[in-house]
């Protein structure tokens, strides 16, 4: 029971530190690093008010999205790194492994992405699945290059991609088809904050600490997590084997 309750703890603390972040990542992407700065509303339901001094503006005036399919059979491509949903964990943009479209034995249309594209997945959006690609690679059919211009970062259109602000836009325009999905109208008319570019570096690069500050602290409690079962189980195993006696 001592056991039970320890791996409770833990597991609550991960969640709590998870939350801690997302809270964090809608906090400055509409508002900027200062908590004290004067905000707006943006007129946007589901974006809120963002600080006074930022512009709002469609998708489309921001972002390209990328068009036009590769084979990924052909020898020019098959050696490269072809990223599906599967590859990213949820909610955090992180790249869980690599695979190369070789391996995945992969043989219709994918995308052409450049390092340094956001990768956002348009199929199931509630999984909240977007990257940075990493290298020049392909993408599965069922995501989204996606590159910003006009005065929008890449880094910082991840991070807003990455919020719960456009999470519930996404969600909400995914349920009113038979299978959720974000197509590229939905994504057209959605709305973008836009703040300074150096302040969008700033917030960008707050971001990637944090975020990887978390990822250390969550990976250390998963791993105190795993320990903490493996033992439970060992000593199931010695109480019903009778190598323990249960006092």
């Amino acid at each position: 029971q001592a056991i039970d309750s320890t791996i409770a703890i833990k597991e609550k603390q991960i969640e709590t530190i998870e939350q801690y972040f997302r809270s964090k990542l809608h906090e400055v992407v509409t508002g900027g690093l200062n908590p004290n700065v004067k905000r707006k509303p943006s007129g946007v339901d589901w974006i809120g008010e963002i600080a006074t001094l930022w512009r709002l503006g469609k998708f489309n005036q921001f972002v390209s999205i990328g068009s036009g399919q590769v084979d990924p059979a052909e020898e020019q491509y098959n050696e490269m790194i072809l990223i599906a949903p599967n590859h990213i964990q949820s909610g955090t943009g992180k790249i869980i492994y690599l695979e190369t479209a070789k391996e995945q034995l992969a043989d219709s249309g994918k995308f052409l992405c450049k390092k340094g594209d956001v990768i956002y997945s348009k199929i199931r959006p509630a999984l909240n699945k977007v990257t940075i690609a990493p290298d020049d690679c392909l993408c599965s059919a069922d995501m989204y290059p996606f590159n910003g211009f006009n005065g929008l970062t890449n880094k910082f259109l991840f991070y807003f991609l990455l919020s719960d602000n456009f999470l519930r836009y996404s969600v909400l325009e995914s349920d009113r088809v038979a299978m959720p999905k974000t197509n590229r109208q939905s994504l057209s008319k959605a709305y973008i904050p836009l703040p300074p570019l150096s302040e969008q570096k700033a917030i960008a690069e707050y971001l990637d600490t944090l975020r990887e500050k978390v990822e250390s602290i969550t990976k250390t409690l998963r791993e105190q997590v795993e320990v903490l079962k493996d033992y439970r189980k060992s000593l199931i195993h010695e109480c019903v084997t009778g190598k323990r006696k249960v006092v």
